[in-house]
């Protein structure tokens, strides 16, 4: 395995051309990835500041501003990143964050005041187990959490009890169990048990008895997401496809159990919260990839909506008893930063404005969304960013998302913007078993039906030849975690459509994977196949098979950390490609698990990829 060092790579960069052919050399690649997003926001108990994560740093560090867009200050400072942000209930100071080291996902619980330096480890003992905020208890007393420190392979709840440090489980489980709410008393706990990304449970823990009782029984699969118990403590509203197409904001009635549909669109809905006297409630719509936000009354009757660009809004949050709505909000040209909206006034406020580093807005790609018909009739959707200026046919990037069930949506995407001030283009699909388009389109690759996910690559590659002005000589397939599988995939069923193949962390071997990965193996055989009914076949699709057939040269990034898809896969494929004769580049990021989180390592990634497509592109 060949391995260079950051600083070596970078060094070699300077003598490679980073510019598409007859392009000018244009705002460097860490300009564009300096547009930084925001995430995780929470606000204080008084409503008047707002806690958030940012990247501006170059790492997801935790920050603080005012609710009017002023005392913008950064409050952790580490190598690692933050991974959420979640202000204390009746503490005016104290912010609760979850971070890991080295890139490895195994969160640890943490707090920091916004008003002196300093984190405190709320379990230090506990440096190799996994912990996962899941709620507050009313008061902000106690703290609710998933862990894995009694079996790796599940995650239990636990509560904690702030002046006394002391944790005990509430809820056992042999998969993943997270806990979503209190309930207003305090007395009872909302429990998401997670069979697989397809199927959940919402068990209402007593937590003087330590009695669960299941709230949603049903036979399938639906999923119960974005839980809460109403006020008044009669009912629990959530969003779920039970018995449904779409995610549709449902109620479930705590003394009959029964379930009933509140608001049932063609649409999924991404999030609803209910107001804190119970008399609206807010929820967000996607729309092919964009995010719109609607006011209900209790009844879910749309009775407002915020005034906003199309974008897509996140992260809904009550603050001022009520009466602001908070959200996080970004679109293809516009980086996420933060606004509100008075339910009173009904006007829209931005509060926080992104810096653009002197890259021209105006300049940005607003991308195009496709329908690409599959070799079956199903349409694909995708985004299509295009060069404004550009001399001939321009070479893409077919960049597909991980997960499998992710979707790619409206948001600000860097370095698809990079590419295209390059002069090349970028086609982001999500193609069959992404959420967002339905039960029927999400359930499209589930097991034996996987390898029709690689069939919509090919229907995609034809149309960017027929109808996307592409360079059908200049076409390369990138993607991350089970996106690097659907490249190595793709690369072997289509050997010489591509000029070459970029896998970020991708699966090769199916059979290993799903022995070795560090997430609940029952949850991702539930979609791939189970090694005890379905071994040949998963290893019929693994990319390891078929090195042979792989044509075109391949470029292979992984972080020695990574507990989802161990290092071992890409160095394996890597090595099989090798002996065969295939060009190949491996680059292992020391410092990242599953993901690139550091902005420097993320730059570097970039670095090697267009250096890559420079490579093997044709003149």
């Amino acid at each position: 395995m060949m391995i260079r060092s950051v600083v070596g790579l970078l060094a070699l960069l300077l003598l490679v051309p980073q510019t598409a052919a007859g392009s000018s050399p244009g705002i460097p690649l860490k300009t564009y990835l300096s547009l930084t997003d925001v995430a995780w926001i929470s606000t204080s108990p008084d409503g008047l500041r707002i806690a958030y994560t940012s990247e501006e740093s170059g790492s997801w560090q935790l920050w603080v501003v005012d609710t009017d867009g002023s005392h913008r200050r950064q409050l952790t400072r580490g190598v690692d990143s933050v991974h959420g942000a979640w202000w204390i209930p009746g503490d005016a100071h104290t912010i609760l964050y979850t971070m890991s080291h080295g890139g490895s996902d195994v969160d640890q619980l943490y707090t920091i005041r916004d008003d002196r330096s300093g984190s405190v480890a709320l379990l230090p003992h506990e440096k190799n187990v996994t912990h996962l905020f899941g709620a507050f208890s009313p008061d902000g007393s106690k703290i609710a959490f998933s862990s894995n420190r009694r079996n790796e392979q599940a995650f239990d709840v636990y509560v904690l009890d702030r002046k006394t440090a002391t944790a005990r489980r509430v809820y056992t489980s042999t998969q993943s169990a997270n806990a979503t709410a209190w309930s207003p008393d305090a007395r009872r706990l909302l429990v998401q048990v997670v069979h697989n990304p397809y199927n959940a449970d919402l068990y209402a823990v007593d937590l003087r008895s330590g009695r669960p009782t299941l709230l949603t029984p049903h036979t399938g699969e639906a999923n119960f997401d974005s839980s809460q118990f109403t006020p008044d403590m009669r009912a629990v509203v959530c969003v779920s496809d039970l018995h449904n197409e779409f995610h549709a904001i449902q109620r479930i009635d705590l003394a009959t159990r029964t379930t009933r549909p509140i608001v049932d669109i063609p649409h999924d809905i991404d999030q609803v919260l209910v107001s804190p006297d119970g008399r609206l409630m807010t929820y967000i719509v996607n729309n092919d990839g964009y995010g719109n936000v609607i006011v209900a009354d209790s009844s879910g009757r749309a009775i407002d909506q915020p005034s906003m660009p199309p974008y897509i809004a996140e992260n809904l949050i009550y603050a001022k008893h009520g009466t602001l709505l908070l959200y996080a909000a970004s679109g293809p040209t516009f980086p996420k930063v933060i606004w509100s909206y008075d339910l009173q006034s009904h006007k829209t406020t931005q509060i926080l404005k992104p810096n653009f580093h002197g890259i021209p807005p105006a300049s940005l790609s607003e991308p195009q969304i496709i329908h690409v018909r599959s070799f079956d009739g199903r349409m694909i959707p995708a985004w299509y960013f295009k060069p404004k200026k550009n001399s001939g046919k321009p070479a893409v990037f077919l960049d597909i998302h991980g997960g499998p069930e992710l979707q790619d949506r409206a948001w600000f995407y860097p370095f698809a913007q990079y590419v295209v001030s390059r002069g090349y283009a970028l086609l982001d699909p999500n193609i069959r078993g992404s959420e967002g388009y339905g039960r029927t389109y999400l359930h499209a690759a589930n097991g034996r039906k996987r390898e029709n996910a690689v069939k919509d690559i090919g229907a995609l590659h034809d149309w960017l030849v027929a109808s996307g002005g592409a360079d059908a000589g200049n076409i390369f397939i990138d993607g991350a975690s089970y996106g690097g599988y659907i490249v190595l995939a793709s690369l072997y069923h289509y050997p010489y459509a591509f000029a070459g193949g970029i896998d970020f962390y991708g699966v090769a071997d199916w059979v290993s994977f799903l022995q070795n990965t560090g997430e609940v193996r029952s949850a991702r055989e539930s979609i791939y196949g189970s090694l005890a009914h379905d071994r040949t076949f998963l290893e019929s699709i693994s990319p390891l098979k078929h090195v042979s057939e792989i044509k075109r040269p391949v470029f292979i990034v992984a972080g020695k950390n990574d507990t989802i898809v161990p290092v071992a896969q890409s160095e394996r494929i890597a090595a099989a490609l090798r002996r065969n004769g295939v060009p190949v580049q491996l680059r292992v990021f020391p410092n990242e698990g599953h993901g690139i989180s550091n902005l420097k390592d993320l730059m570097a990634a970039y670095q090697w990829m267009m250096a890559f497509v420079q490579q093997y592109a044709r003149k």
